[in-house]
């Protein structure tokens, strides 16, 4: 984690932000108190809308995690294609 000034953040923009692309978080600082953070941003920590009222329904539950690297591998590893599984899911909501 890096800190920096305002005067600093507003000169080196670009440059504190790639810090933040590349995983780091950066603290605001206003006459070397801290006001603020960026962080990286996390899609899985941002639900849409329509996702968080189908929650609010009952009907969807947020997920916790990404799906591990390997998880189609796995699957395909149980004599199910990937493409076969996804037309059944694809199927499953069409009728719903």
């Amino acid at each position: 984690m890096s800190a920096v000034n305002i005067r600093d953040l507003k000169a080196n923009l670009s440059s504190h932000l790639n810090k933040v692309k590349s995983g780091q978080e950066v603290v605001i600082l206003d006459r070397n108190r801290p006001i603020a953070k960026i962080v990286p941003f996390d899609p899985i920590d941002e639900p849409e809308a329509e996702e968080l009222e189908l929650v609010a329904a009952g009907l969807l539950r947020l997920p916790t995690q990404t799906l591990p690297d390997d998880f189609w591998d796995e699957v395909e590893s149980r004599g199910i294609s990937a493409e076969i599984l996804i037309q059944a899911i694809k199927s499953d909501r069409d009728e719903k």
